[in-house]
């Protein structure tokens, strides 16, 4: 979750300026949906730079 503290790296960073936020929503919304291939390789990539 380094990277949600970037602002640069969305397009309009005024919507996720909290951090709290952004775990939220992907926590509830985008990782139960997620399929099983790309749960894996985000996994596998998340302590990558």
């Amino acid at each position: 979750m380094e990277n949600i503290k970037d602002p640069s790296i969305y397009r309009n960073p005024v919507i996720l300026q909290s951090e709290d936020l952004t775990k939220y929503i992907l926590e509830t919304a985008v990782y139960p949906r997620e399929s099983e291939p790309l749960k894996e390789l985000r996994k596998a990539t998340e302590n990558h730079p």
